[in-house]
C-alpha cells in the first residue's frame, strides 16, 4: 500500500498549484474545477487532488486526436503512482505538448496576466 504523509500530499497540490498560476491560471467558481487554463483548444478546467490531477476540457471537440482525452467529456486525469515532484514535471511537460507553454509565453509577451483579462 502506498501511503502519503500529509507533507507531501501538500507539497504535490502546492507544486501543481504553483505551476498552474505560473503558466497564468486563474480560479473558479466551480466546485470541482477550481482552476482553469487557457489553451490553444480553449479553456482547460484543472482540480489538483491529494493524489491525482482532475483535468477537463470545455471544448473536446477542439483538442487534436494527438492528446489522449476522453472524446466525449474532454477529462484529462494525471493519476501518478507516486505524486511526487516527477510527476509534477510530468504534467508540465503534458501542458506544454499541449501548447499551454506557448500560449502563456505569448500572452505574457502581451501584456496579459490571466485569463480573465482576455475572457
Amino acid at each position: 500500500m502506498n501511503t502519503k504523509t500529509k507533507k507531501q500530499v501538500f507539497a504535490f497540490k502546492q507544486a501543481i498549484i504553483d505551476l498552474i498560476l505560473k503558466l497564468g491560471a486563474t480560479k473558479t467558481d466551480r466546485a470541482v474545477y477550481e482552476y482553469q487554463l487557457m489553451t490553444p483548444y480553449g479553456n482547460l478546467l484543472i482540480s489538483p487532488m491529494d493524489d491525482w490531477i482532475a483535468t477537463c476540457f470545455e471544448e473536446p471537440k477542439k483538442v487534436p486526436s494527438g492528446i489522449k482525452i476522453n472524446r466525449y467529456s474532454g477529462k484529462w486525469n494525471f493519476h501518478p503512482q507516486t505524486p511526487d515532484q516527477s510527476w509534477v514535471d510530468f504534467f508540465e511537460i503534458s501542458l506544454a505538448r499541449a501548447g499551454v507553454n506557448i500560449l502563456a509565453e505569448s500572452l505574457a509577451r502581451a501584456g496579459v496576466k490571466t485569463a480573465a483579462e482576455i475572457i
